[in-house]
Parts: structure tokens; C-alpha cells; sequence
């Protein structure tokens, strides 16, 4: 649909079926969250006529809603395939602009290939926020936008760089930028990641369930609110702890200790969970 079919020739419309049918499985529709920056197709699953524009996005109507992640299509296309016949490949190439409309795009991404060095996973970009300069995974940065950037890096860092790992990208702005990989995809060239950036100061905390307990690593993103106050994210290791849990927190540079209460997550992927949480 995203095709634009209404303006092919008369038997194209089969034909762009099986030219996209060995790239269906790189597309995804994924859960939505909703502090995040759509881009692309947006579909409800509870309507018949499910997609819909992006300004109909609202608080706590995400659940039913899925988004459309054509990151790695966009880049198998350009992938030889020997078995692929001249006709298709034009047929996809005529068409692909249609996935990347302006209107289906909220940033204007800039393309340029620049190197850039990554942190990566909680545990170490905690040790990079104190100053310990741990390894970094360099990587050629090939498209940015406000909302994420396309990576290329080498294949060995595929074990660490999983869908839904949490990343530092320590010199991408004036102040160290949180992200997470929401896909990837390896072909000849190395291994290609789609990033979206998640807004905010990044600061390390410790958190203990008991004053004087082994001490677990956080890193707290902080956004400004309306008027003078903070909006926080504690991010935190997946399985450390669970909802509802009181946790003594404590911040960089302050002796005392916070008691918080655990709050339901708001963000959570197989490695990390992010909790909303309220500091006075």
C-alpha cells in the first residue's frame, strides 16, 4: 500500500509482489512507545482501515498500535542478487520513494558517513559516565536525524550490538546522547544498525535494596518538565529488579541516599527496563 499502487502500469501490481516477496522478512512492525518519534507507517490493530497519521499518537493509546521498520528492506535492496531480474529491480526502485515520503517522516535525516564510537550496554556506559573509559565499538555513522541515526560497524560487535541494547554515543552532541538499537541487519558490508536517540542528560546512580547493600548500577535520564521540574527514567539491567520493589538510590556526588518505590516500567526490551520515577 505504501507503494502508491494506484499509480502503477496495469500487471505491475503482481509483479511488485514477488519482486518484494524475499525481502518479507525484514520488514517489522514493532510495539510503539510513547515518548518515541515515528517514523514511518503507523498502524492500529484494532481498526480495519489500520493505518493511520502519525498527530493521532496520544498518551496511553499505544497498545494496539504497531510501526513499520523498513530499515534493513532499505538496505537488502542494494544487496546483489543474481537471481533477481532487471525489471524487478527497477519496478523496487521506482517505488521505494514512496516508503520515504515526507510525510511519512517526522525528521529529515542527513546523510554523510563520519566516524563515531559507541558505549555500550548499561554496565559500561555507567563506567563512562564516572569516568573510567571503558572499550568503545567504533562505527561509520551514515544518516542522523534528531530522532536516530544508521550505523555501520564490523560483525564481531553482533553478539553485543542486539535489538534493544542500550548505547552512549559519548561525542555525537554537546552532552553525551542515549540511544537504543531498534534493528539491524548484516550483509557484505558489515553490520548495519538503525538507532533511535532517547532524549536527555544521562547520569549515573547506584541503587541498593538495604542502606548498606551490594550496590547495583543505574544510569537516570533526565528531561526537563513544564515550569521548573524534571521528568527522570531510571534505566536499570533487565531481572535486577521487579515493580514495586523500595530501592535505595543514590546519586553521583551526593553522600545521602533516596528511598523510591519502583513504578511500573514504561520502556523494556530483553536487555534493559526503564522506569518513570519522581525525585524532590
Amino acid at each position: 500500500a505504501l507503494s502508491n499502487p494506484f499509480h502503477l502500469a496495469e500487471g505491475e501490481c503482481p509483479r511488485l509482489f514477488a519482486a518484494l516477496a524475499p525481502f518479507a522478512d525484514l520488514a517489522r512492525l514493532l510495539p510503539v512507545e510513547e515518548d518515541e518519534d515515528i517514523e514511518g507507517a503507523l498502524l492500529d490493530l484494532s481498526l480495519d482501515q489500520a493505518s493511520l497519521p502519525q498527530q493521532t499518537l496520544t498518551p496511553g493509546n499505544t497498545e494496539l498500535l504497531r510501526r513499520l521498520e523498513l530499515g534493513p528492506l532499505l538496505i537488502a535492496l542494494h544487496e546483489p542478487a543474481p537471481l533477481q531480474d532487471r525489471s524487478a529491480r527497477e519496478l523496487l526502485e521506482r517505488v521505494r520513494h514512496n516508503w520515504l515520503g515526507r510525510q511519512q517522516r517526522r525528521h529529515d535525516r542527513a546523510e554523510q558517513a563520519i566516524a563515531c564510537s559507541m558505549v555500550v550496554g548499561l554496565q559500561h556506559i555507567h563506567a563512562h559516565l564516572l569516568e573510567h573509559r571503558p572499550l568503545r565499538v567504533e562505527a561509520q555513522m551514515l544518516d542522523n536525524s534528531p530522532g536516530g541515526a544508521r550505523l555501520l560497524c564490523s560483525p564481531q560487535h553482533g553478539q553485543q550490538l542486539q535489538v534493544g541494547q542500550l548505547l552512549l554515543l559519548p561525542e555525537t552532541s554537546s552532552s553525551p546522547l542515549l540511544a537504543m538499537v531498534r534493528w539491524r541487519h548484516q550483509n557484505a558490508d558489515g553490520l548495519y544498525l538503525g538507532l533511535r536517540y532517547l532524549k536527555g542528560l544521562p547520569r549515573p546512580v547506584w541503587l541498593r535494596r538495604a542502606p548498606n547493600a551490594q550496590t547495583h548500577p543505574g544510569v537516570l535520564q533526565s528531561t526537563p518538565a513544564p515550569g521548573n521540574g524534571w521528568h527522570h527514567g531510571l534505566w536499570l539491567n533487565q531481572g535486577q529488579f521487579v515493580e514495586g520493589e523500595n530501592l535505595w538510590l543514590q546519586l553521583l556526588n551526593v553522600n545521602t541516599q533516596t528511598i523510591v518505590p519502583l513504578p511500573a516500567a514504561n520502556l523494556k526490551t530483553p536487555l534493559v527496563i526503564r522506569h518513570p520515577l519522581r525525585l524532590g
